[in-house]
């Protein structure tokens, strides 16, 4: 045990199983397991993302990555930057509608929506829905096609804006932005993959994600 616990200290090997959700993860966090495994050749990582709340003792999750305001818990968080809810529709549709001044504006709008509960600790506006779709995607589609005005993180809506698909709207009324953690269970002996892995995923998201957000 104790030449394969200084053979870990290293080259770290094993598996680890790390969560995020599920867009975040596919734009965010795969390639952060990507680079970490070609540079780590005796470690193998499951990646689940999933947008729901993953217990990670009951579920045998070693890290994860939550985009939320954390309740009081025995895990150990760490904040690596912050994103924004925003409000986000084509120019077409704006062109065709009218662009909305404030959050009252949009009972006179088609609004897409996505079931599902808020984050923990952030509040919905209130506001009727010509569409609701399952997926952040379909929503995020609904949009670019014309089909209404779609509240989504800004990471979400970014490359879309970039590309002149979306265009931001109401930003004076955008709530606080809402943090990005990387999480573990609380313990005096983390593995070594498991640090090695958080140290990683930290200095990578808190490049993209540390500073205000936009």
């Amino acid at each position: 045990m104790e030449r394969s616990a200084a053979s870990e200290q290293i080259e770290p090997r094993g598996s680890l199983t790390v969560t995020a959700p599920e867009m975040f993860g596919r734009l965010h966090v795969l390639p952060v397991v990507q680079s970490f495994l070609a540079q780590h050749g005796a470690l193998r990582i499951s990646l689940l993302l999933l947008d729901r709340v993953v217990s990670l003792v009951d579920e045998g999750v070693d890290v994860a990555v939550r985009i939320a305001h954390l309740p009081d818990s025995s895990l150990r968080a760490i904040h690596v930057g912050d994103v924004r809810r925003v409000v986000c529709a084509s120019a077409r549709y704006l062109a065709a509608r009218g662009t909305p001044g404030t959050l009252k504006d949009l009972a006179s709008h088609d609004v897409i929506t996505v079931l599902g509960a808020p984050p923990a600790g952030e509040r919905r506006p209130q506001m009727g829905s010509r569409l609701t779709v399952n997926t952040m995607q379909a929503a995020l589609d609904a949009a670019i096609a014309n089909g209404g005005i779609v509240r989504v993180f800004s990471y979400q809506a970014a490359a879309h804006e970039a590309a002149g698909d979306l265009t931001r709207i109401l930003r004076d009324h955008e709530p606080a932005p809402v943090p990005i953690h990387v999480i573990h269970p609380a313990g005096r002996h983390l593995p070594a993959k498991a640090r090695l892995f958080i140290e990683h995923s930290v200095t990578v998201l808190r490049a993209k994600f540390g500073h205000a957000a936009s």
